[in-house]
């Protein structure tokens, strides 16, 4: 996610009333800075690194790229695209398994799309999208069964509450390809959200893993947007609006053309390296205060 290791940290005090959003309060808060004035620290002014684990490398442990990861219950998971496996690893780095079943044959997968973690039967779910089928594992790397997956899955999260968030691929006449965001309880689809657009039908894209779980909440982070999207009582509305005080991309993209956005949105970029911030994005939230980014400058910058 970052672009530079030693990335922009901006410390901005923000008073948010947090707990409006479990108050049936949907009002946008709007969000003001102005990156060009913000201060910079260095990145180990504000994280703590405590402690750096080797991982065990031998020739069934090799990563040939980390494409995802997601560390439960003491274990390390490592999505390895290149190899089309994953790596699961104690948290002392000892290589625990090497889970590959590629090819296409009963139980194979010929891609590994996406992966996840069920909370609530203590399972390791392996997405192939070009079959639609789930691959189920046990923690410890043992195959167990199949199933057929109705979506393109591209994220997958978990509410506290057993609740299932997934955000997945759609393909619609009318917005060409874009994505919705599905939530569940149980076995039932609760509800469904469509792709978010501007007025000119333009799509809001969003990263590889969009959505931020918070209690029994979860935000969405677009990536060409100035609004953070929350969930609360199966609504996804506009939670926070980040103003950039003119420096933001929204207000250059809103009126681009469908056919012509992406394009135009990166040579934007290209044009405005150093003046342009986008991408808003909530990491993590707790009570009275969130970790929140942007890009800017080609840095990744932070405010809490």
């Amino acid at each position: 996610m970052c672009k530079n290791l030693i990335a922009k940290i901006v410390f901005l005090t923000v008073l948010l009333f947090v707990t409006s959003c479990a108050k049936q309060d949907r009002g946008i808060q709007i969000l003001r800075i102005d990156p060009r004035t913000a201060t910079a620290h260095e990145l180990n002014d504000v994280l703590c690194v405590t402690g750096i684990t080797v991982l065990e490398c031998n020739d069934s442990a090799f990563i040939g790229e980390v494409s995802d990861y997601l560390n439960y219950k003491n274990r390390s998971y490592v999505l390895d695209k290149k190899s089309k496996c994953i790596h699961v690893f104690e948290d002392t780095g000892k290589h625990v398994c090497r889970i590959s079943s590629y090819g296409d044959g009963p139980n194979e997968y010929r891609q590994l799309s996406c992966f996840y973690i069920d909370p609530f039967q203590d399972r390791l779910v392996l997405i192939d999208n070009s079959k639609k089928t789930r691959y189920l594992y046990s923690l410890a790397g043992e195959f167990l069964n199949t199933e057929k997956e109705q979506f393109a899955v591209k994220s997958v999260d978990f509410l506290p509450d057993g609740t299932k968030v997934v955000v997945r691929d759609m393909v619609d006449s009318r917005v060409k390809k874009g994505s919705a965001v599905n939530v569940f309880t149980g076995d039932g689809d609760v509800s469904s959200f469509l792709p978010f657009s501007y007025k000119s039908g333009t799509l809001v894209f969003e990263k590889n893993h969009p959505l931020v779980t918070v209690g029994d909440s979860f935000y969405y982070n677009s990536l060409m947007s100035d609004t953070i999207y929350g969930y609360k009582d199966d609504v996804l509305f506009p939670k926070y609006v980040m103003d950039f005080a003119g420096t933001g991309v929204f207000d250059h993209i809103k009126n681009v053309s469908i056919d012509t956005f992406g394009d135009s949105f990166y040579a934007l970029l290209q044009n405005h390296p150093n003046d342009l911030a986008y991408w808003p994005q909530i990491l993590v939230e707790d009570k009275v205060k969130f970790f929140l980014g942007y890009v800017y400058g080609n840095d990744m910058c932070f405010c809490v």
